[in-house]
């Protein structure tokens, strides 16, 4: 036991009280002090460097076209406006070579004084880098411009200011110290017997604060004397230390929020500008490139004698002027894409028929290019707007020829599933992995020169994924670099249509309706197609929907009423199909013959379709049935 111990155990009970209170209250206020001190010397580093990393950011974003331009005045100008900070000692800009390039000094100094006091380049990367050498806080920010670095800037920041808090901060927690021993002395003098207790709960709240730096626990007050209103002081120094901290961190993520809402509208900014004028660039070169040739062989033509040589640079013009015509009609098309998206009118599209409109105007383009333009084309039918379909189907061929310089182009037809593939191959370039997503952008550049790689695709992708969205038909793309490219799009596949006309076809013997025009209401999509098939089977000019929404639509785009209306009569929970009827005539102002087809023989809903004047089919519907039902319905003699 030594001699310390010796007298700790010999005290008396007063001085052992006054004793262990004082030694506590020293011992947690200075751990508390100690870590308040670290943690508001880290804060106000963390604070400094974030200034300074702003600071930097925008002299950085200042300097970038004195750097590009080596505007050297110019950049010692921006690091001039940092004399407002007192705490900066020396800032520089270093060119791309590492270079010193500009310089900024707090105290005046000689031009070989400063050129000599900017250190070697600590760091040459593209990320921000920091660093505490002894009392000096050093800051690296690359300069970057369009996402290229041109040089860096480096600033060095003395924390002298953090000393004088430090010191502050030590005479005030003296002071605080001094205090609490006073005050514990005197309590413990006078109220021995009460201050066990309340010692232990207020070390406990200390003990708690320094383990999780919460600072917004409170000592409780068990009394109104002495030791009470330390225990205030306490807790208003706790309030105080609360306060500070919130503040800090109020000012600190402030300077995020507004760095971070700076740096996205600078990105998003300059983003937006640079694709369109990477957009207008390619415009305006491929634009240039068919013009260029036509005014050279027009000036060739002109001092050309040979006839042979004519024909071939009259073709050539020729062929400038269709890549030029087709330029603008890319350009027109996505003028006008909003418009044709909004005018989606879905109907039978019998797709041999269809190619076989599109390949004619594509035979010569692939022939000029040496290229074989072969197809194979399934008998299916599918439900989509046929001009947009047309349209996509152009655009994608058109795309295939423009950048397959040897080899071919197959334009496919089969069924899939519940879809027909019309597919699109070719022996073109490819497409790169990185590319597949970014050719479909709007603003793609369009230049291409020699057509030997991919450094654009117009804006007739842009236009197919749009009008491929708007009809809700999917799009599938496998491309291998050098092999060449597939393009797959997948439009719905009218089901039994084949059969229903194959059936027609057999014993149907030239009773027609020609001229005669019939809509068809019916939820389920197959049912309609069906019956749509068949009516214009008989040569009844049909339309289907499926809804009285659709319903109203519809007729506000017909000039004359049907002379039939084929409808199920439960079209929704709260829809039914003698509503159409009703809805139709009230439009036309006139009534109009219709067969209400329904699976139900309720006595009830038979009354209903009698009273309205329409006449009955049941379910499952007979084909010759209805041929038969819409022969009588129009007045003509019963098919046999």
């Amino acid at each position: 036991m030594n001699y310390f111990e010796r007298v700790v155990r010999d005290l008396n009970v007063r001085n052992k009280i006054l004793l262990i209170v004082i030694s506590s209250i020293v011992v947690s206020l200075v751990t508390a002090f100690i870590l308040f001190a670290l943690y508001d010397r880290q804060s106000y580093r963390y604070s400094m460097m974030q200034e300074l990393t702003v600071l930097s950011d925008v002299i950085a974003k200042r300097t970038s076209a004195a750097l590009l331009f080596r505007d050297d005045r110019a950049a010692t100008a921006n690091l001039e406006s940092l004399s407002v900070k007192k705490n900066i000692i020396i800032s520089c800009i270093y060119d791309g070579k590492k270079e010193v390039f500009a310089t900024y000094f707090r105290a005046p100094q000689s031009t070989d004084e400063k050129i000599n006091a900017c250190p070697q380049l600590p760091y040459d990367g593209d990320e921000i880098f920091t660093k505490l050498q002894g009392d000096i806080s050093i800051l690296v920010n690359p300069i970057k411009f369009s996402g290229k670095r041109l040089g860096w800037i480096y600033v060095a920041a003395s924390m002298d200011e953090l000393a004088v808090r430090m010191q502050q901060l030590l005479l005030i927690g003296t002071l605080i110290f001094l205090s609490a021993g006073v005050i514990a002395y005197l309590f413990a003098v006078r109220v021995q017997r009460y201050i066990t207790q309340p010692l232990i709960n207020l070390q406990h709240v200390l003990r708690t604060i320094t383990k999780s730096r919460d600072y917004s626990l409170r000592a409780i007050k068990e009394s109104d004397d002495e030791f009470g209103h330390m225990v205030l002081d306490f807790n208003r120094m706790l309030h105080m230390v609360q306060e500070a901290n919130l503040r800090l961190s109020d000012a600190v993520e402030e300077i995020k929020s507004e760095k971070n809402e700076s740096d996205s509208k600078a990105v998003g900014a300059e983003a937006r500008t640079t694709a369109i004028k990477e957009f207008f660039a390619g415009v305006s070169h491929d634009l240039k490139q068919p013009l260029s040739a036509i005014n050279l062989f027009l000036g060739v033509l002109e001092n050309e004698k040979d006839e042979e040589k004519k024909k071939m640079y009259i073709s050539k013009v020729m062929e400038s002027s269709k890549n030029l015509n087709t330029l603008f009609d890319d350009l027109l098309d996505m003028s006008r894409i909003d418009q044709i998206m909004n005018d989606v009118n879905k109907v039978r599209v019998h797709v041999p028929d269809l190619i076989g409109r599109i390949i004619k105007d594509f035979d010569v383009m692939a022939n000029d290019k040496g290229l074989y333009l072969h197809t194979h084309v399934a008998d299916v039918y599918v439900y989509s707007d046929a001009t947009m379909l047309e349209r996509v189907i152009r655009n994608l061929l058109a795309n295939a020829i423009r950048y397959t310089t040897k080899g071919g182009v197959l334009l496919a037809c089969r069924i899939k599933g519940e879809n027909v593939a019309i597919e699109i191959w070719d022996t073109g370039v490819g497409i790169p992995k990185d590319r597949m997503e970014s050719i479909f952008e709007r603003y793609t550049q369009l230049n291409n020169p020699n057509n030997e790689a991919i450094n654009g695709f117009g804006l007739g992708l842009s236009i197919v994924s749009r009008l491929l969205s708007a009809l809700d038909h999917k799009l599938e793309l496998a491309s291998r670099v050098g092999r060449g490219t597939v393009f797959k799009v997948l439009a719905p596949r009218l089901k039994k249509v084949e059969k229903i006309t194959e059936v027609v076809d057999k014993w149907q013997s030239g009773a027609q309706f020609f001229g005669k025009f019939a809509i068809v209401i019916d939820d389920e999509r197959n049912i309609a197609e069906a019956m749509l098939a068949a009516a214009m089977a008989w040569d009844i000019e049909a339309l289907a929907v499926g809804s009285l929404a659709e319903l109203e639509k519809l007729l506000a785009t017909l000039e004359r009423a049907p002379d039939i209306i084929l409808t199920d009569f439960t079209l929704s929970d709260t829809e039914t199909g003698l509503m159409a009827v009703e809805m139709i005539e009230e439009y036309f102002d006139k009534p109009v013959s219709a067969i209400v087809i329904s699976g139900e023989r309720d006595e009830k809903i038979l009354k209903e379709i009698e009273f309205f004047g329409c006449h009955f089919l049941p379910k499952p519907v007979d084909l010759r049935l209805l041929k038969e039902k819409v022969d009588e319905v129009l007045n003509k003699t019963a098919y046999t």
